[in-house]
Formats: structure tokens, sequence, C-alpha cells
């Protein structure tokens, strides 16, 4: 990987665990909602609120990538359409999910390497997600968050990468790309020319395709694998 001169960066799951903040974030949703819409909890549970999700996801395969608007709009299904409240409290239900959605607890290996990382390469962040990098304290380290809600479209397809490098001015051959998903991840960039490196914590085993150019099991190994000498221009 001598020609690298930038570094992407996935989120969840690769800078911190996401399954238990949306778990977290889903019960405190469901608490606000139990004490402010108190119309709505006896009809509906958290697992129900999730299927009401997946029903927008199918019916409306044209925000399919846009997770924020998914769950907007099965909150305005729920709260306005059938519980008679006003839009108003879609917008205050979605900032009490999004408060704890974004109180994630980093992995011990990640504000080590972004630190250092930072000193050496532009970091840029390609997200499938909904997390505010400046909530949570990391967005002075990135240079730059592409999300699927700007690009319209989710890893991993190709235009979520391709607008990573365009927004670093280089070819996708100098960029690297760091994420724990095997194909929305490793093989969405590498099928775009990026380098890659896998981060597998949990040692899961991957039968999709070729591989990615190095699996690491800690963000500790990744500077061991780029040369001291570069210096990322942005």
């Amino acid at each position: 990987m001598e020609d690298i001169r930038a570094i992407t960066l996935d989120l969840d799951d690769t800078l911190w665990p996401i399954e238990p903040v949306i778990e977290t974030a889903e019960n405190r949703l469901y608490e606000w909602l139990s004490a402010n819409c108190p119309g709505i909890t006896p009809s509906h549970t958290i697992e129900t609120m999730r299927a009401a999700r997946l029903e927008i996801v199918r019916t409306h395969t044209q925000i399919a990538h846009d997770v924020t608007e998914v769950r907007r709009r099965s909150l305005h299904r729920i709260l306005v359409v059938e519980g008679g409240y006003p839009d108003g409290y879609v917008d205050q239900a979605m900032e009490e999910f999004l408060i704890h959605r974004n109180n994630v607890e980093l992995y011990p290996d990640v504000l080590p390497f972004l630190t250092s990382a930072r000193e050496r390469y532009p970091l840029l962040s390609v997200s499938n997600g909904n997390a505010d990098l400046h909530q949570i304290g990391l967005g002075d380290l990135f240079v730059r968050h592409v999300s699927a809600r700007d690009v319209g479209a989710a890893k991993p397809d190709a235009r979520m990468f391709q607008a990573a490098c365009e927004h670093l001015g280089l070819i996708p051959a100098q960029v690297l790309h760091i994420g724990d998903h095997p194909v929305q991840d490793i093989l969405g960039a590498a099928r775009l020319g990026m380098k890659t490196v896998w981060v597998n914590r949990n040692g899961v085993q991957w039968d999709e395709g070729a591989g990615a150019d190095h699996e690491v099991s800690s963000l500790e190994r990744v500077l061991d694998l780029l040369p001291l000498n570069k210096s990322g221009v942005y």
C-alpha cells in the first residue's frame, strides 16, 4: 500500500458497537413516547415500531438507504396518522432518539488510532448510518463525512466510495478504506479500486469472495501496514 494518501473509515461496528446503542436509543424513545404520547404505547411495542420501519423500507424503496428518513416516516405514521398527534411530536421523538443514538462507547483502540492516523493522512468517514461525529466528539479528527443520505445510495454502492474519493481529490487506488462489513465495506470499496482493511474483531469467517488486502482484529495494527514516510495531502 505504498501509494495510500488518505484513509476512509466506516463508523458503526468499526469504531463502536452499534447494537447496544440502537437498543438503548429505542428503549429511551419508547419511554419518551409513553410519557409524552400516551395514546400510542397501548397499541405499539418496540417490536411493532421496528416492523413499521421495515414496512416503510419495503413500500418506499426510494428512501430505503436513508435510515433517518425511514425512522421519521414510520414515526409520522404512528404518531400523526394513527395517533392524531401534531407533526411537531415527530421532530421531538426523532430528537430524543438521536440523542441516545449518538451516545456511543468507542472501542479502546479507536481514539489512539484516529489521533495517530490523522497526523499522517486525511481521514474521511463513509457510513450508511446517521451518527453525528461532532456530537460524539470525533468531528475534528475527520476532514469530511460521506453518508448514504447525502449520496442517495448506501454501501456497497460504488457511489458512496466514489464520493469519498472525489471529496479527497484522489483516485481510488490512493485511498484506503477500513471497515467491519465484508460486503458493504470491503467488497464495495475494492470494486472501485480502493485498498481495504477488514476489521474483524470477532474472528468471523468470510466466504464472500477474495477478501480484503489486509485483515486485522484491532485498529492498532493498521498503521503498521502503511509506510512511515507518507503524509496525506488534502
